[in-house]
């Protein structure tokens, strides 16, 4: 959802995932372990997205992603967190345990933005190997799993 560079991106998201893992770890029912990695990817799409809004002058991004998406999956979100800190007891912990995954889920998909335009996909991502024209004239490993047509006298 923020615009940064490839590399920065791979690091953010790596540097996430061990954080986290390490972080239930060491308190698997603590609140912070959350909380953290949630803030520090709120901050970094807020920055991204403010000097997107400056650059373009414009709101970024529009008003309907921010009422239709954005809103409902961060009230989403809030709720599951709230459930997992203060309502998860040893007595409902299979319930609310349960019922935070769902809330957490939905809430993923509520603010999971929608597919990237070419253009920016092209500036983000490192560009793809130069592909054959004639697949048979590539990769070796393409011919093994084409089917002999028998008029191939190479």
């Amino acid at each position: 959802m923020a615009e940064v560079p490839f590399t920065l991106y791979s690091l953010l998201h790596m540097a996430g995932a061990v954080m986290v893992a390490l972080g239930v770890e060491y308190d698997r029912t603590g609140l912070w372990v959350f909380v953290v990695p949630a803030v520090s990817a709120f901050s970094v799409m807020a920055v991204s997205w403010a000097l997107h809004s400056r650059k373009q002058r414009t709101c970024y991004p529009p008003r309907r992603y921010w009422l239709c998406c954005l809103l409902p999956g961060t009230l989403l979100a809030a709720t599951g967190l709230i459930c997992y800190a203060f309502l998860e007891t040893i007595d409902n912990y299979q319930y609310v345990h349960s019922a935070w995954h769902v809330i957490m889920a939905l809430s993923i998909l509520c603010i999971l933005p929608p597919r990237r335009s070419s253009h920016l996909t092209s500036s983000l991502l490192p560009p793809d190997p130069v592909s054959p024209a004639n697949p048979r004239d590539g990769d070796p490993t393409l011919l093994l799993l084409q089917p002999y047509s028998g008029n191939d006298h190479a």
